[in-house]
């Protein structure tokens, strides 16, 4: 049914798209995260402005929640922000900068500045 709801997010009814990141935030866990956050990662970049914001904020908590590697959360943070910086809040680009600075091995704040 995942594939479904992801098809979901490009219906012309605003509702259906906003059930549809409702219903994919809801049944994201360890087994399927990297490929929903990265679905709408990749679906943000046509998200139209009333769903944006949202959009955003649930891709930052998913990646955060379920990251299982510390470089493709900072990968797809890097990628919110450049997709759709203007609706990054102020406490997603705070945490993603918590967590590579207080991370105990330093080649993450290596792999986030060569990113950059």
């Amino acid at each position: 049914h995942q594939a479904t709801v992801l098809v979901s997010l490009k219906d012309a009814d605003i509702s259906v798209r906003r059930r549809a990141l409702d219903l994919l935030f809801v049944i994201c866990d360890t087994d399927n995260a990297e490929r929903i956050v990265d679905e709408l990662v990749a679906h943000l970049v046509v998200a139209d402005a009333s769903i944006r914001e949202e959009m955003v904020l649930k891709i930052a908590i998913l990646a955060e929640k379920y990251a299982t590697d510390l470089r493709w959360y900072v990968d797809t943070i890097l990628k919110l922000i450049s997709i759709s910086g203007d609706y990054v809040s102020d406490p997603i680009w705070h945490r993603v900068v918590q967590i590579v600075t207080n991370h105990p091995q330093g080649d993450l704040q290596g792999y986030a500045a060569a990113t950059l």
